[in-house]
């Protein structure tokens, strides 16, 4: 599977710790079998106009990544003081770009943050 490193920035980091219910929904997710786990995962589709380049499909992936900071952002464990979150200004995430004979007829771009975060592109 071909892919792209995306590498996007933005002017807001931020930091801190979890929520209360951050915690608890780590909690669960570390009470549930590793190959039951991706049903906590979010995925979203959206349809895109035919003909677009993959470099604009890259770039509206990249604006989308850059607005919304909990795209970005990750749980990091602090080791005794338990875990925090954090959101970098910048960095990078793959794209994948699957084969046409593997995807559906429509176009959609696909974001999922199963670990490691990737996005997945489908045209």
């Amino acid at each position: 599977m071909d892919s792209h490193l995306l590498e996007f920035e933005s002017s807001e980091v931020r930091s801190g710790p979890l929520t209360w219910a951050q915690s608890e929904i780590r909690a669960i997710i570390n009470a549930t079998p590793p190959e039951d786990r991706h049903v906590f995962n979010l995925s979203v589709t959206v349809p895109i106009p035919s003909g677009l380049s993959m470099s604009s499909i890259f770039d509206t992936v990249r604006v989308v990544i850059e607005r919304h900071a909990s795209l970005r952002t990750s749980w990091v464990d602090l080791g005794c003081s338990g875990k925090a979150q954090m959101t970098p200004a910048s960095g990078e995430i793959r794209v994948n770009k699957p084969e046409l004979a593997d995807v559906p007829s429509w176009n959609a771009v696909r974001v999922s943050d199963s670990p490691p975060a990737e996005a997945v592109v489908e045209f």
